[in-house]
């Protein structure tokens, strides 16, 4: 639940009133630091952000991260970490699959199968992860 209010011309602020899981944290002004939202967490700013844009696309990231007093460079990065981490998975199972399917193969041969079935993969990450992974 998002409630914002109209920018005053004079002063050039805006108040608004964000819901969390925990409660409201209201939101006085873009320009001042906001004092409740000190105490939530890294994961809970985060998905205030997503919610907010969920609701409200026409509020731009650099405004929302005014109003919550968070880097945008902080959420951007966050926000492809998780892509890649989803990323990293993705390449571990199809490795896992060639690797029951040929059990013989070694890095070399997994780097090969992964070019055929279109992955941009390096023969050291692959060999990195099978030595995770073993």
């Amino acid at each position: 639940m998002v409630s914002i209010c109209q920018r005053s011309p004079r002063t050039k602020s805006a108040s608004a009133s964000l819901r969390l899981p925990g409660g409201y944290i209201r939101l006085v002004s873009w320009r001042n630091s906001v004092r409740s939202l000190a105490s939530a967490s890294v994961e809970q700013r985060h998905v205030l952000i997503e919610q907010v844009r969920g609701q409200m696309p026409q509020v731009s990231v650099r405004t929302l991260c005014c109003w919550l007093g968070v880097n945008r460079r902080w959420y951007y990065q966050r926000r492809q970490r998780a892509t890649r981490e989803q990323r990293e998975a993705t390449l571990r199972q199809a490795m896992e699959q060639i690797i029951l399917g040929f059990p013989g193969y070694g890095y070399r041969r997994v780097t090969h199968a992964l070019l055929r079935a279109g992955w941009q993969v390096n023969h050291k990450r692959v060999l990195r992860i099978m030595r995770e992974c073993s």
